[in-house]
């Protein structure tokens, strides 16, 4: 499947959860988890980030099929240290402000990356 497609996939899925994160914040979070000592597993963070999602159609279970594509490209470019920030995540050369803005791609990505740290066990 095809970068664009998944892309598209995952964002109509978004729309269906209570949460509705936007692409941004989806693509931090699996940043985030990629970068945790352990590995949480998938029935872990989807309620996190999507909230509950009782999946009832075919339709449905291909956007979660993109999404799962779109966390283990994810994986593959922490675990090959060849990840790096969307560039609609960089600061605007003329006001770095605008792109510090609420809903703006940079701040949504950086908050995805925090929620995902959350599953850090600090008691060990």
């Amino acid at each position: 499947m095809s970068p664009a497609k998944i892309r598209s996939e995952v964002i109509k899925l978004s729309k269906l959860s209570v949460k509705q994160p936007d692409y941004y914040f989806i693509q931090g979070y699996f940043l985030g988890l990629g970068l945790l000592p352990d590995m949480i597993m998938p029935n872990q963070w989807q309620a996190d980030l999507l909230g509950e999602i009782n999946f009832k159609s075919d339709t449905e279970l291909k956007y979660l099929e993109s999404l799962m594509a779109n966390y283990n490209n994810s994986m593959q470019k922490v675990m090959s240290e060849d990840f790096k920030m969307p560039t609609k995540c960089s600061l605007s050369k003329t006001d770095y402000r605008d792109s510090l803005k609420a809903n703006m791609p940079l701040p949504n990505y950086c908050k995805g990356a925090l929620q995902a740290l959350k599953f850090i066990n600090k008691r060990t």
